[in-house]
Formats: structure tokens, C-alpha cells, sequence
């Protein structure tokens, strides 16, 4: 287990430019304060193939790209395999209006899981509390941890409603302190870099 998970770059499969230069600062800043600390970390990029329809987006080409800037992922994964751990995943939120409201939804919607869900299972498995050992990786680094025991999560700042619907589920788990264990930089301009919050 590493001292932080820090999620970079949530990226989609059907697009074919992503400017996504206003992370790299901000990781590398993160990565040094850990360091300089005597902490471990890891890092994880999720890329979205779940609500594509096509694949444009050269994955070993943005890979080099980061390889390049000294910010590779250790851990790669496509945010379809979330869904195997749908189950698991609902053992762990308490009955309750919102465990309805979702399994409502994603019925209706003919299994289909809303965003805020599957980043709720993200946050979970690189907590450890989901198995992740028979998922596919698309990328794996050799002597690097993928569950830490705090996570950091470099996002756009589009992305914070989103996430605070996914720590609302996790206030409604059976560990509901575990959102004291992740922490969210957005940041504004996601091609220059400039850091919100």
C-alpha cells in the first residue's frame, strides 16, 4: 500500500487532442510535497470507454506524452471494468434512500450506471476495499502499490459536482469516513494549469 493514490488526467477514448497540459504542474507539485515528506505514492489515470461509442484517442501515444513530462501512470484502467465490481460495490452502501434511488436508475436505464457511481467505485477500489485483482489493467508498473491510503484526485474543475454526488454515496456506505481519506485539486485552466482549489 502506498501512502496516496493520486488520480490524473480522467480522460475520454473518443477524443483525439487532449490538452491536458494544466495537470502536469499541479502533479508534479503534489508528487515533490509527498516526497519531500518521506511518502509513497502511486499514480492512476482512468480513461472513459464507458460512455464512448468510438475510439479515436491514440492511448500509447498520450502515454509516451506523459512518459515524456515525467508524470507516467503507474496504473492504467478503462473505466468499463469498474462495472464487474457493481455488486460488490452496493454490498458496502447502506439500505437506504440513495442505495434505492440508484438501483431505481440503473434499472430503468437497462443496467446502465451513472457517472457518480462508477467514481465511487474508483475511490473504493484504490482505497482497497474493492478486490481489483481480476480486473484488466491496461497498464501496470512493476514495485508500485495501487491502493493508497489516502487519494488525491487532479480534476477538472467541470468535474465537481460529479465527485461531490460520489462522496455523497460514500457518506451513505458502511465507511463513511473513508471521504475524509480523499482529497480534490481542480483545476481551472486545464491548459494552462492554474490550480482552483
Amino acid at each position: 500500500m502506498e501512502s496516496f493514490s493520486i488520480e490524473f488526467a480522467h480522460i475520454y477514448i473518443d477524443e483525439k487532442n487532449i490538452r491536458s497540459h494544466g495537470m502536469i504542474p499541479a502533479v508534479k507539485d503534489i508528487t515533490i510535497s509527498i516526497g519531500e515528506k518521506g511518502l509513497s505514492y502511486s499514480l492512476a489515470l482512468l480513461i472513459d470507454d464507458y460512455n464512448p461509442t468510438r475510439q479515436k484517442l491514440n492511448i500509447d501515444k498520450y502515454l509516451s506524452n506523459l512518459e515524456h513530462s515525467n508524470v507516467m501512470p503507474d496504473f492504467v484502467l478503462f473505466e468499463s471494468e469498474l462495472v464487474k465490481l457493481k455488486e460488490p460495490f452496493f454490498e458496502l452502501i447502506n439500505e437506504g434512500k440513495a442505495k434505492r434511488s440508484y438501483l431505481s436508475y440503473i434499472s430503468n436505464k437497462e443496467g446502465h450506471i451513472p457517472c457518480s457511481l462508477l467514481i465511487s467505485v474508483w475511490y473504493f477500489l484504490r482505497l482497497g476495499l474493492l478486490d481489483y485483482s481480476y480486473l484488466n489493467f491496461y497498464h501496470q508498473s512493476k514495485g508500485k502499490g495501487f491502493v493508497g491510503n489516502e487519494l488525491i484526485n487532479v480534476l477538472q474543475l467541470k468535474y465537481k459536482g460529479v465527485e461531490k454526488k460520489a462522496i455523497d454515496i460514500i457518506s451513505n456506505s458502511k465507511f463513511p469516513d473513508k471521504q475524509n481519506q480523499i482529497q480534490n485539486v481542480y483545476v481551472k485552466n486545464w491548459r494552462r494549469g492554474i490550480v482552483y482549489d
